[in-house]
């Protein structure tokens, strides 16, 4: 047998070697054509997936034909997202609860904690009022226990939570700041700050210890809330509307567009951001969250929904626009994301709630049933049958809502919303079997 021989080849007729680049190449192979199908078998074949587009690509029956047909990993996750905003969308199973009795007395914050209130478990509720009191609020769905704690004199403006400590803060004049610790027992401490250092606060935001409030044109920072001591004045020259802390930084909204970082490791230099993108048009920020850690949810007095990029705080182009935020003139709706930061809820000045992903910016809508069937049919009769009280995105409350929560428990997760004197909760995702 010829030996092999680097960079030639043997040729048997010849009896000699040649080099490799003289050899002749192999016919190429031909593959049998694969029947064409009729237009008719071809329909039927595809029949499934073609009546899944026909429903739109939003419908919670297109997502789960994109499931089955696909493996890959984020089509997969886009899929599941889909599923989860569709059931989200039909939410149609809550309770309410009375905390004020006055007609001309309105909730304008709450903060909920130690809630398992999903399918009826505990939870407890502290709230506050215009008319400056406080409530507590504890118990089971159908049993609570509603108690006034104390009045602040004046208006809450905001209470927020960070761990076993909760905070109430009026509007003044003078401002008050009420500290609830729950642990190791429960305590109650009552803070005064003088007006000429502090007046008029629009919004408060508590992290861990810190607490930054807005107030009339500058906001401040109290960097232990235990102490009261080390008070810094941030100086923008506008009513404070919206605040925001991350650590040792405060993000601050305010009533002339403007939006300004401060560093509270660098001598509180203050930094404007996103080229003065909301002064031009005087649209005054009224919230700001940050999401994902590099993004920076903004809601503005003119119907803004916007995120944008902190890794690039001198661009003015948002990341995502969140169309259909309702607003004109209303300083204090309410607007919270869950806590997977893959939504966003928000009320409108029309006495609405309204939903969108963070993902896709798409709102979380139920898709309209197509009426051919008589599964569709009974869906859609089923669905209007239902009380509107139990459909919050499809519910006008009495009053704008003001202030909104989710919470998270083992058992599922509830959005809670607070609009005239009482306050709403709905689990999310669940459908109510009442008609």
């Amino acid at each position: 047998m010829p030996r092999e021989l680097p960079g030639l080849y043997y040729d048997e007729e010849k009896k000699r070697y040649f080099p490799l680049s003289s050899k002749p190449q192999a016919p190429p192979v031909i593959r049998p054509k694969r029947p064409l199908l009729s237009k008719r078998e071809n329909t039927q074949k595809d029949g499934r997936l073609m009546s899944g587009r026909a429903m739109g690509k939003g419908t919670v029956w297109a997502a789960t034909e994109r499931m089955r047909g696909s493996l890959a990993g984020s089509r997969r996750r886009r899929t599941v997202h889909d599923v989860l905003a569709f059931h989200i969308a039909t939410t149609s199973q809550g309770t309410s609860h009375f905390i004020t009795d006055a007609a001309n007395n309105a909730v304008t914050a709450f903060q909920v904690y130690d809630d398992t209130s999903y399918n009826g478990g505990p939870f407890s509720v502290l709230a506050g009022d215009t008319q400056g009191w406080l409530y507590s609020l504890s118990g089971h769905t159908y049993n609570t226990i509603r108690r006034r704690e104390l009045s602040m004199a004046s208006s809450i403006s905001a209470i927020c939570r960070s761990g076993e400590r909760c905070v109430a803060i009026s509007f003044g004049q003078p401002c008050k700041i009420v500290i609830q610790e729950s642990h190791p027992v429960e305590t109650w401490t009552v803070l005064g700050l003088p007006q000429k250092v502090c007046h008029d606060v629009w919004t408060a935001d508590l992290h861990e210890c810190s607490l930054a409030l807005g107030t009339a044109k500058k906001g401040i920072l109290i960097p232990d809330i235990t102490t009261g001591r080390g008070m810094q004045s941030l100086d923008i020259g506008s009513d404070v509307l919206s605040v925001h802390q991350q650590p040792h930084l405060v993000y601050i909204g305010a009533r002339n567009g403007g939006i300004h970082r401060f560093d509270t490791r660098e001598t509180f230099e203050r930094q404007a951001m996103f080229n003065s993108r909301f002064t031009s048009t005087r649209s005054s920020i009224t919230h700001l969250s940050v999401v994902r850690e590099w993004e920076l949810l903004v809601s503005t007095i003119r119907g803004d929904l916007e995120t944008h990029d902190l890794r690039f705080p001198r661009g003015s182009t948002p990341l995502m626009c969140f169309a259909g935020h309702v607003n004109s003139y209303t300083a204090k709706l309410g607007l919270v994301v869950d806590s997977t930061q893959d939504f966003v809820f928000a009320g409108g000045q029309d006495c609405r709630m309204r939903a969108w992903s963070l993902r896709t910016g798409q709102p979380a809508l139920p898709p309209v049933l197509p009426c051919s069937t008589s599964y569709s049919s009974t869906a859609a009769s089923d669905e209007q049958a239902l009380p509107p009280e139990l459909q919050p995105f499809r519910r006008t409350f009495d009053l704008p809502v003001v202030a909104m929560q989710v919470t998270e428990s083992e058992r599922g997760t509830c959005l809670w919303a607070a609009s005239a004197g009482e306050l709403h909760r709905y689990n999310l995702g669940q459908q109510s079997t009442a008609v």
